[in-house]
């Protein structure tokens, strides 16, 4: 069973290997880190709960 689970996970990143990594500002969430700063936690910005 943990072989099947850890495999399943494995298959779920072949799209980022294939697509690559969005590295646009909005994909890195650029902006959301520059408005909270050093040593905060941006999860939380309500601008951007509806894209995640």
């Amino acid at each position: 069973m943990r072989k099947l689970i850890l495999d399943a996970d494995q298959l779920t990143m072949i799209p980022k290997l294939v697509n690559g990594i969005d590295m646009t500002d909005n994909g890195q969430a650029m902006d959301a880190l520059g408005e909270t700063g050093p040593g905060s936690a941006f999860s939380g910005i309500i601008a951007y709960a509806g894209q995640f």
